[in-house]
């Protein structure tokens, strides 16, 4: 252990801060000192979608479907990155732990190297079925035209973004919620500068009533790109953020000081140890996204104002998702770390503890979102147009049944970050499948079917069940399905939590 210890610094000691020790102490200091700023840094992250459609809801509902459309696109490709992601923190988690740093450092040398190449045919094959893809989907031929010179840009960026992800898992693994907060706002404040110039002709300054300026200051040339423009800003964003998180390992300014060399190596036993862990949870989200593309084909059939108007609750979704990942990734360090040290208890207390807390929390924030909804959906959709009025009105009520199923992922999210710490991947995966599969998309479908007019014996059962809580005959069951499948799966969730196996995995 004394060489390891050594190996830690790597003779750049003098450049960081003492890492802490998560194996002893305060439990809800440790978790409230990983999840603020680990919220903090998934916020930042999730901000390019936002602040994406935020602009492009300036343009109309057609660009925000574009964004929305892609997202469902990215979903399905995003599980490579999730196998090495997912398969990877475990194992950088407990290394770190067991103070194996040289261990560590190989690690994350090698999933980057492997993520890398992963990246490379993701984005070939991107590049290749797009317009395939644009097409299937059943989008309106504007926002195909729009789109395809959108996702041609962020294909194109899928191998900087998904080692930018590597890098942003090594900071989780180790601890240093810190820096990774500071390097994300970094580049979501470059984002939100490049976004009106690259998307508008012309960026009007001004005016701003609150401060007393009732006229435009000045206006300022912009590229024009419009929503090709959007995709070019979070190009450059991520290219910033991919070159200061990879300086941050080489020059040492973090927790443990990784090499140029470590980036390309390669080992296969590790690769292997890898894809056991992290295989199963992210085939689990794959299908879920597989299932959640065909619920936005459904919800597509219901015209571009409802569509447009899940686009914005998907973006509201997102907002909550960022402290829920927060609270997840906290838990997952912790747990990591601790069953590293041998301290399988201590584990389960920041998982109890973590749960109480966000459920909380979470309570107060979804009553506001209840009581605000038409004002939140307003801010993406200004305009006084009838489409825009309409795409509110669909906004509002879909984001006022999403808060019950937010409160449900809410307690999920912690128990899920415990499986992911200890490297007992298989749960998480079972229960999103059964989730999707067996639960939501069933009753989507079955309701779908009987809003056809076409009323065969055996749905007559289903109708009648059905009938005294949602009308059919528009597409709010959809959501009310999802709020169903959400409760189960935290349920489930919970029950194989209590059963401990987690604590004692070997990986």
């Amino acid at each position: 252990m004394g060489g390891e210890a050594a190996e830690h610094g790597g003779g750049h000691s003098h450049r960081r801060r003492e890492p802490p020790n998560l194996s002893e102490g305060s439990i809800l200091k440790h978790v409230i000192f990983l999840a603020i700023p680990g919220s903090l840094a998934n916020l930042f992250n999730f901000s390019y979608n936002f602040v994406n459609m935020l602009w492009l809801g300036r343009l109309g509902p057609s660009a925000i479907a574009v964004t929305s459309t892609y997202q469902y696109f990215f979903m399905v490709f995003v599980i490579f990155n999730q196998i090495v992601g997912i398969g990877s923190v475990a194992l950088i988690a407990r290394t770190y732990g067991a103070r194996q740093f040289g261990d560590c450092r190989r690690l994350i040398g090698q999933t980057f190297a492997f993520k890398l190449v992963i990246a490379v045919a993701v984005m070939v094959l991107g590049l290749v079925f797009q317009r395939w893809a644009w097409v299937a989907f059943g989008s309106a031929p504007e926002v195909v035209e729009q789109g395809l010179r959108y996702s041609t840009v962020m294909f194109s960026v899928i191998p900087i973004y998904f080692s930018t992800f590597t890098l942003n898992t090594a900071l989780r693994g180790i601890g240093d919620m810190r820096r990774l907060m500071i390097i994300s706002a970094m580049s979501t404040a470059l984002n939100m500068a490049l976004d009106p110039f690259f998307i508008f002709s012309h960026v009007h300054i001004g005016p701003l009533p609150r401060l007393g300026i009732t006229h435009t200051i000045a206006v300022l040339p912009g590229l024009g790109m419009g929503v090709a423009g959007a995709a070019w800003a979070s190009f450059a964003s991520i290219c910033v953020m991919f070159v200061m998180g990879l300086y941050l390992f080489t020059a040492g300014r973090t927790f443990i000081h990784v090499g140029w060399r470590h980036f390309f190596s390669w080992d296969w036993r590790t690769i292997w140890r890898i894809l056991r862990i992290g295989t199963p949870p992210a085939i689990g989200e794959n299908m879920t996204s597989v299932a959640q593309l065909i619920i936005g084909r459904v919800i597509n059939l219901f015209g571009t104002a409802v569509f447009a108007a899940n686009g914005i609750n998907g973006t509201l979704s997102g907002m909550v998702s960022v402290p829920l990942s927060g609270v997840s990734q906290a838990v997952t360090t912790m747990v990591g770390q601790n069953l590293g040290a041998l301290k399988p208890r201590r584990a389960q207390r920041s998982v109890y503890l973590a749960v109480l807390t966000t459920a909380a929390l979470l309570t107060v924030g979804l009553i506001l979102f209840y009581q605000f909804a038409p004002a939140l959906i307003r801010f993406f959709v200004p305009g006084p147009s009838a489409a825009a009025a309409q795409t509110v009105a669909w906004g509002t009520r879909i984001l006022r049944i999403n808060v019950w199923a937010f409160l449900a992922v809410g307690i999920a999210a912690p128990l899920g970050g415990a499986f992911w710490g200890s490297g007992d991947t298989k749960p998480p995966m079972w229960v999103a499948l059964g989730s999707a599969w067996l639960i939501q998309l069933p009753l989507i479908l079955g309701g779908l079917y009987i809003t056809t007019g076409t009323q065969p014996r055996a749905l007559f059962w289903a109708r009648m069940c059905l009938a005294p809580f949602v009308d059919l005959r528009d597409p709010r069951f959809i959501w009310w399905a999802g709020v169903a499948a959400s409760w189960c799966g935290a349920l489930a969730i919970y029950l194989v939590f209590r059963r401990g196996r987690w604590m004692r995995i070997k990986i």
